[in-house]
């Protein structure tokens, strides 16, 4: 999920299918799905043999919520926010690797904080 002006664009990746580093639930789940370099370089791309940023979304799912904004949070309270992409990982299981806080906002009264669990189920 990406912030555009004032919109949310919603895309959906997965790896290609000579990709087999996602199946890989202990790697997944001890690198929390990393995208991209870490400081940790077993852990580089977990999710992907590549970043995310260098996969093409799949455009079928492509979506956008118009007048509504996405801040990334560090916790249920959303204590430090930024308006950075939201990254969700799912694994094959249907679980998450973490638990992930993001927060939606718009207008004068949306005011949401999620958690995507490690269940793979989003709670408000």
């Amino acid at each position: 999920m990406e912030n555009s002006g004032n919109n949310i664009n919603l895309k959906v990746y997965e790896p290609d299918t000579n990709n087999v580093r996602w199946r890989d639930l202990d790697l997944n789940r001890r690198c929390n799905c990393q995208s991209g370099d870490s400081s940790d370089d077993t852990c580089d791309n977990a999710f992907s043999n590549v970043a995310v940023s260098s996969l093409t979304s799949l455009s079928d799912y492509d979506k956008t919520i118009e007048r509504v904004s996405l801040k990334d949070c560090d916790d249920e309270n959303c204590t430090t926010e930024d308006d950075d992409d939201v990254e969700l990982c799912f694994l094959y299981d249907g679980s998450s690797p973490r638990d992930k806080f993001f927060k939606l906002v718009g207008g004068e009264d949306l005011f949401v904080i999620f958690n995507l669990n490690k269940t793979g189920f989003l709670e408000e």
